[in-house]
């Protein structure tokens, strides 16, 4: 509440919270939320998860690596960034911890 109010962000890393206590990220009222797979959670190595709060993306810029997944062509010289935090995401990711890293928050 305290950096809304004075316009800055803020981000949390829950790394040493996922897994272990829940994570409301409205009640937080936290702008990004990062936690690894591998800490509480008991997930493969090597993933996590970002949350970005739907909000704040249109002020977003990109994240200096774009490819097909995080940026579409509109025209032959201008790009569009994906709208959501999809945009943060690479095209080619390992599809094992994505799919580990699913039963490790279901769990």
């Amino acid at each position: 509440a305290a950096a809304r109010r004075r316009g800055a962000l803020f981000m949390l890393d829950a790394c040493q919270s996922a897994g272990q206590l829940p994570l409301d990220v409205a009640a937080l009222q936290c702008d990004f939320l990062a936690a690894s797979a591998r800490k509480f959670l008991r997930g493969p190595r090597g993933i996590g998860f970002l949350y970005v709060r739907a909000g704040i993306m249109p002020v977003l810029g990109d994240s200096g690596f774009l490819d097909s997944h995080s940026a579409s062509w509109v025209a032959p010289d201008r790009y569009e960034l994906a709208p959501m935090a999809e945009r943060f995401e690479r095209w080619e990711m390992n599809v094992a911890a994505v799919l580990g890293l699913g039963a490790a928050v279901r769990y």
